[in-house]
Order: C-alpha cells, then sequence, then structure tokens
C-alpha cells in the first residue's frame, strides 16, 4: 500500500510539474495572445491523463496527416495499392494504332515520383518499349490522359493563392506526376536586388507563361522565393528573392495542370523515339470516358503499397500524398467525392467508431488550410482507436531519428521512445503521437501552441519539445 501511494504521489507531482510549465508559457509575454493545447491519454482505457485546453480549437497544421492516414488505413487496408493503366482503343493495323493511346488514372499521387525509384522518365521509356512491342511505329488517333472527372476543379477554398504555385501546394487531381511538382535553378545577379536569371526548369512544358520577378536577396537568406498559379492556368509568377552568390539555386514549384503537361511530354518522346502521332487534339471535350469502349490493356503501373506510402506521407509531410488519402478513402461511398463531402464523410466515420469530435472541423487531408480546425483531445481520441495497429504505429517518425522530427532531442533523452508527427503554419506548431512504455504500454498525446506573435518559434518549438522529453518519465 506504501509503494501505491508512493507512486501515486510521485505521478500527481509529474502531472503538477507539466501543467505548471503549460500554463507558464500560455501566461507568457510571447504567447499570452495565443493558444497553449496539451492531452495525453491511456491508449488502453482511453482515459485522459493530463488535459491543458484540450478542448480547444487550433490549427493542426501537418498534424491532421495522422487523422487522414489512419483513416485510409482502415477504410483501405495495408495492402491498397493505386493503378494506372495504359490502354490502347481500335485496332493495330500495318504497324498503325487506328485508334487512340489512353493513360487511366486513379489518382495516385505517387505515379513519377522519384520516391518510388520509378520517375516521371523511367515510365516514359517504359511506356515507350510497350508500345514498340506491339510493332506500333504510328499513332493516327489521339493521346488522352483522362483526367476529366471532379478531380480537375476540386481545390479546397481555403488554401490560400501563395501557396498554390508552390511544390507543397500543389493541388492532387486523378492523374499526377512527379508529385505533379517542378524545379526552377535561378542564377543570382551580381549585387542585392539586382534581377536574376532563370537557368532552367526541369520539368518544362514551353506552353508556361512565366513572369520572374525574383531578385538578389542577401547571402546566406535562404529561398524566399513565392510561386503563383492557377492549377488550371499556364500563367506563373515568381517573386522573392535567392541568396546573392547563387549559380543554380533550385526552388520548388507545382505543375499546373499536370495530365496536359504529361500529355505534351509523351507526345515528345514518342516522336523521338520514332512512333509518329498523328491527329493529336487538345481540346479537352473530346476526351470524355464514354468515348473509350473496350480499351486494350498494355501496361499497369502499381503504386507501393498504402502502408509504405503513409509512412513516406507521415515521415516527409507530404501534402499531395494526404489530400489523395483523404479522396481515396471515401472514394467508393462517395461518387461526386470532394474535398467538403470527405471531409464530413471523416467526421462522420470516427464518430461512428465511438470517437467524440465535437468542434472538428477540416477542409482537407494535408492540414494545409488555415481554417483546419481540432481539439488536443479530438486527435488523442483518434490516435487511442489506432494504438494496436504496427503499421499505423511504425509510419510515425521517431523523435531524434526521423522524418520531419529528427533533428529534435539531439541528446538522445528519449531513447526512441516518442513517435512524434510535426505541424508548422504560420502561427502555429504541432506535435502529435506515441509515447512507449513498459509491457507494450502506449500513451497518446497532442501538443500545440496556436496563434503566437512572430519572431518567436524558436522558444515555441524548444518549449514544446521540452515537455515531450519529460513525458518518458511517465513510466519510471
Amino acid at each position: 500500500m506504501k509503494i501505491l501511494s508512493l507512486i501515486l504521489l510521485q505521478f500527481l507531482g509529474f502531472k503538477e510539474n507539466i501543467l505548471k510549465q503549460l500554463s507558464d508559457f500560455q501566461m507568457s509575454k510571447e504567447i499570452k495572445s495565443g493558444t497553449v493545447v496539451f492531452n495525453l491519454s491511456d491508449c488502453q482505457t482511453g482515459e485522459n491523463i493530463i488535459s491543458f485546453n484540450s478542448n480547444k480549437l487550433i490549427n493542426p497544421a501537418s498534424t491532421l496527416k495522422l487523422v487522414t492516414t489512419a483513416t485510409v488505413l482502415n477504410q483501405l487496408g495495408s495492402d491498397f495499392r493505386f493503378t494506372t493503366d495504359l490502354y490502347y482503343t481500335g485496332v493495330i493495323e500495318n504497324n498503325e494504332l487506328i485508334g487512340d493511346l489512353l493513360i487511366q488514372p486513379s489518382g495516385d499521387p505517387s505515379f513519377g515520383s522519384i520516391r518510388t525509384g520509378n520517375d516521371m522518365d523511367n515510365i516514359v521509356s517504359d511506356m515507350i518499349a510497350a508500345i514498340k512491342e506491339l510493332n506500333i511505329s504510328k499513332i493516327k488517333g489521339n493521346v488522352i490522359v483522362n483526367d476529366s472527372d471532379f478531380f480537375k476543379y476540386d481545390i479546397p477554398d481555403s488554401w490560400i493563392w501563395g501557396d498554390m504555385g508552390n511544390y507543397y501546394g500543389a493541388v492532387h487531381q486523378k492523374f499526377n506526376i512527379n508529385e505533379n511538382q517542378f524545379t526552377v535553378y535561378f542564377k543570382s545577379g551580381l549585387h542585392e536586388n539586382d534581377p536574376v536569371e532563370i537557368n532552367s526548369l526541369s520539368p518544362f512544358d514551353p506552353s508556361w507563361k512565366i513572369t520572374n520577378l525574383v531578385k538578389t536577396g542577401p547571402p546566406k537568406s535562404g529561398d524566399q522565393v513565392y510561386i503563383y498559379s492557377s492549377p488550371l492556368s499556364n500563367d506563373i509568377l515568381m517573386k522573392g528573392t535567392i541568396p546573392l552568390g547563387s549559380s543554380n539555386f533550385g526552388v520548388k514549384g507545382s505543375i499546373p495542370m499536370p495530365a496536359k503537361f504529361f500529355k505534351s511530354y509523351l507526345i515528345n518522346a514518342l516522336n523521338i523515339s520514332g512512333i509518329s502521332c498523328e491527329n493529336i487534339s487538345t481540346n479537352p471535350s473530346q476526351e470524355k470516358d464514354n468515348d473509350f469502349q473496350n480499351p486494350t490493356l498494355i501496361r499497369r503501373y502499381l503504386s507501393s503499397p498504402l502502408s509504405e506510402m503513409i509512412a513516406q506521407c507521415n515521415y516527409n509531410s507530404i501534402n499531395i500524398y494526404a489530400d489523395s488519402f483523404l479522396k481515396a478513402a471515401f472514394g467508393k461511398s462517395n461518387q461526386y467525392s470532394n474535398f467538403d463531402l470527405n471531409g464530413s464523410f471523416l467526421k462522420k466515420y470516427w464518430e461512428n467508431s465511438g470517437v467524440n469530435l465535437d468542434g472538428f472541423q477540416i477542409k482537407d487531408g494535408s492540414g494545409l488550410a488555415m481554417s483546419d480546425l481540432i481539439t488536443a483531445e479530438n486527435m488523442t481520441s483518434i490516435l487511442n482507436k489506432m494504438s494496436d495497429s504496427e503499421v499505423f504505429f511504425k509510419s510515425i517518425p521517431v523523435l531524434g531519428q526521423d522524418g520531419t522530427v529528427r533533428n529534435l532531442d539531439k541528446q538522445k533523452i528519449s531513447k526512441g521512445r516518442i513517435r512524434a508527427k510535426s505541424g508548422t503554419i504560420e502561427g502555429s506548431r504541432t506535435y502529435a503521437g506515441f509515447i512507449s512504455g513498459k509491457n507494450d504500454k502506449k500513451w497518446a498525446y497532442m501538443i500545440g501552441v496556436n496563434r503566437f506573435e512572430k519572431g518567436f518559434e524558436k522558444s515555441v518549438s524548444t518549449f514544446m519539445e521540452n515537455i515531450l522529453l519529460k513525458l518518458i518519465d511517465l513510466d519510471q
């Protein structure tokens, strides 16, 4: 009895210490206008162990990816794969395809990504080889990349224009290539504020209309470039600065109209390889689903299993992956899938699983929307439901070792016991994940600081890291 009482007193002291630090930080000069939140729960019982503003709504930023990846894993299973199919229609006569070459996608966000080991150029080479195996030397129909459905126009209303032209704001579509991103390489001027030159873009579409307003910034000032574009326009505006002394400074942007881009890219590669293309249409109205009757499959390209994709998403915080997962999770139950409807499906799914989602409001699957709102208790309640899934557990980076949290815990205090997904958006920082204890014990947590003043990013990050590291004393 004395030992039990001592353990209880030690825990109460631990709890009071954590709550005091949270309260003191909330009242500090730089934070008092914002919101500090924290929730720690026992995964086995679902009981909240330590709560501080745990029912206050905050912007989750990229920790929302934990909710999205958990949902798609439950809905589709760890072995699910996206498909992208290469077909032909019509007939082959005298080495001529009298019909169309057709690419039928299913929303794979990783198609042609360098992460997969099968990048865009490898895929194009394989497509050409497959076509040559059919002894086709001329295509007398069209080359069609079929994106003619709602995916093309589904853009979250709450995304800002300043994000969508940059790689992290690439809009997920039915057809995606190279994670819908390109890289532009700049050469700085000789002096600060001089205009910069564009050395090259990779990949590149000659139909893009680029306005370059980027200038030379101070030395070592980093990437201060913003790229403005629309997913349905060829106009691309680049502004901001790159560091003085840069000879080939790379900045990533998002590819507008990826299906149109890839069609041009493939046609050019076909012609270079000796497969001539005739009667190529540029009119999207001629590329309708109901025109494709009884096509013949040439090649099927499979994505990695979902188990690997959600790990990539959480470790590297890939927005386009998360947004594709939100659509895929409810695609079968929602014929006219879009972000708003799928957000409603997601909330209903977890409520039906017994999770209290009071206040939960999301606009996407990635956390890019400034109007995404959840509570710390929303997050830990969902994490509790997923605590027995080894696939999900391993998809979350280890603090101080992996992903976007690899540079934390430099002293290795946590000894691999803390799994953490980070979230960062203007004025907000969040972490969420699991803490492992003895005998397979697990706790779920979320900590966040929302709407703090500019210039205090480092102190916020240091505070939250210190709180996380103190949590390893839970099982001492």
